[in-house]
This record gives C-alpha cells, structure tokens and sequence, in this order.
C-alpha cells in the first residue's frame, strides 16, 4: 500500500511492513508521521500526546500484526484522533469491537486488512537459490514454540523425519535479539497433555539440532526476507505450514507468508492453525479475489479444521502426512 503525503518515518521497518513510503521527508517538513507498532506500543502517553499536537497525520504502522489491543487502549487516553490512522490485519472480539466504536467516533481511522493476502506478490523466489533434492514434504518451523515443538516430536516419533526438508532450529540457532523462546517452554503450555509432554520429552533429546531444510541459523533477515527460496516448494509435494502463533492458540484468522507463499506458488499445503482456518481462507480467496483454492487444501482429510483441542488437531495433521507418505511408498 502506497503512502504518498510527504511522511516522516519515525521508525519504518521495511522488512516487516506492507506500507510503501513514496515521499519521505524531514519532520518539519512531513505532513504526516510514521510509526511502527512496536515503537508506539513503547510510547508514553506524553510522547503520543507529543505527535498528536504536532498537527501532522499519524499513521501507525500494524500491517505485519494484528490489530493489538495495547494501541486502541493507549488511543482511548485522548479525545480527538482525526488525524490518526491505524494500519492492522482484523482482530474481533468483542473488546475489540467495543474500543474500535468508541475511537472511530473520536475520528480514528483503523484500516483493518489482510495484508499478507492481499500483497503476497511482495514476496519473490530467489533467482539464484540452489535445486533441492526432491523429498515428500517440506517443513519450516521458524522460531520455537510448543505447538511446533509438539509438531516436531510427533514427526520424530512416527520416523517422517527423514522424508521431509525440515527445519527445526532449538534455541541455540537463533539469533537471542530476535527471538528468547525456549525449547523447554512447552512444559509449560496448557493447551498440551501430560502424555504429549512426555513425546516431546523423550523425541526432541534424540535429535540431533537443528534440523536443517537450507540454513542452519535463524534471525530476522532470514525470517522477514521477501525474496524466499522457493526451491525448496519444488522438491516436495506439499507443505506443512506451521503458521503464526497468534494465529494457532488465539483462535485469530491471521494468514501470514508462511500461507501464502504456497498459495502463490501453488503447492499444496496442510496448516497448523487456528480451528476453521482452511474454511475462512477458502472463503476469503473465493470471496475477495475470486479464486478457488480447493485444489491446494482439500487434497487430504480436511477434518482436522473443526478440532477445537489444539493438540488434537496437531495429532491429526501428522496423521494425515503419515498416511500421504505412506501412500506415496506404495506407488512408489
């Protein structure tokens, strides 16, 4: 999306944003400012008041997140926002509804979309990535958490490992100014059994980290890069999408790169989300730009979508590639 006032950026981060600054210039110059989320999350009330009475537009740049609650409630402090506007993919709850009405009416202008979607030509194949060994599946887990832990362990114990590129870094691979979560946090997740506990317990202490798809570290250039290697997507014949974290335990419909870069390369894929997840991404596809995905998601049991226990719904995503290699072998 094209910003094209003359703008400020007090802090741009063009690696992770869909917002395009056309005509940057001086802050006495600037009719309008541009902060990033996280920047303005750390503001204080005397700060914000500071841009708010500069008489400049505000625009608060959300569009790699969702609509975070922490900015609306920073907004509701004041009571002109004519001039703010508020860049995020769509959150809706019912506190969020309620803030939204209230701001909307102070004059806020929030611009909920979905950004990753609706921009996903923003990321491009490299033209000088290396031809992969063809494997089954392809498999990039990012930064750790449980869910992905889980999924990790379970790939481990039912030995599918091997048929996979597989990337599955552990805490000691990534960059620690990019990402602190640790291999053991999942000890401590409620959405996770004893019994899945104890697989993850006894698989990840027979791996050998990281496992590695095409990189052996991980940080933020390699995790917000627009340019991917895609071929790593033509060496398998689908995708297991371990997608954001938001998206998996909030139960928030947040498709990200990791999405649509399958969408747009068309490969198949099976994804670790939220429950109703293919159901609202096939919708949104067929309903705002006219495409039918089907071909891409419903190439295996799709009935892992309406499992409300995310461990349940882990569970049956591993079923299902089980039975996909499995076939595979047979004919092969």
């Amino acid at each position: 999306m094209e910003l094209n006032k003359k703008t400020f950026p007090v802090h741009h981060n063009d690696n992770l944003s869909f917002l395009h600054l056309t005509n940057i210039t001086s802050f006495q110059d600037a009719k309008a400012v541009l902060i990033d989320l996280t920047t303005f999350s750390n503001l204080s009330h005397k700060e914000i008041r500071k841009y708010i009475n500069c008489k400049k537009i505000i625009y608060i740049d959300g569009s790699y997140e969702v609509l975070e609650e922490i900015v609306l409630e920073k907004l509701d402090k004041f009571s002109n926002l004519e001039s703010v506007y508020y860049f995020c993919n769509p959150k809706n709850t019912e506190h969020v509804r309620t803030l939204l009405l209230k701001l909307t009416q102070k004059g806020l202008v929030c611009v909920p979309q979905q950004y990753f979607i609706e921009y996903a030509n923003i990321y491009q194949p490299d033209p000088n990535a290396a031809t992969m060994p063809k494997k089954q599946y392809l498999c990039l887990t990012g930064k750790v958490n449980p869910s992905r832990t889980f999924l990790i362990a379970l790939l481990s114990k039912y030995n599918l490992l091997q048929y996979g590129h597989v990337s599955y870094f552990g805490e000691d691979n990534i960059d620690k100014t990019f990402d602190k979560q640790i291999i053991d946090n999942y000890k401590n997740a409620s959405f996770l059994s004893s019994p899945a506990k104890d697989v993850i317990r006894d698989e990840i202490k027979k791996l050998k980290l990281p496992l590695v798809a095409d990189t052996t570290q991980f940080n933020a250039e390699i995790s917000h890069t627009k340019t991917f290697n895609a071929e790593l997507y033509s060496a398998v014949d689908f995708v297991i999408v371990p997608e954001t974290t938001g998206c998996t335990i909030n139960g928030n419909f947040f498709p990200t790169e990791k999405t649509v870069k399958c969408i747009s390369l068309n490969k198949k894929f099976i994804p670790i989300a939220s429950v109703g997840y293919l159901k609202n991404l096939k919708a949104y596809y067929k309903n705002n730009l006219d495409k039918d995905i089907s071909h891409l998601t419903d190439w295996c049991d799709t009935s892992f979508d309406n499992i409300t226990d995310l461990e349940k719904r882990i569970m049956m995503v591993v079923k299902n590639v089980a039975n996909e290699i499995s076939k595979c072998n047979k004919s092969g």
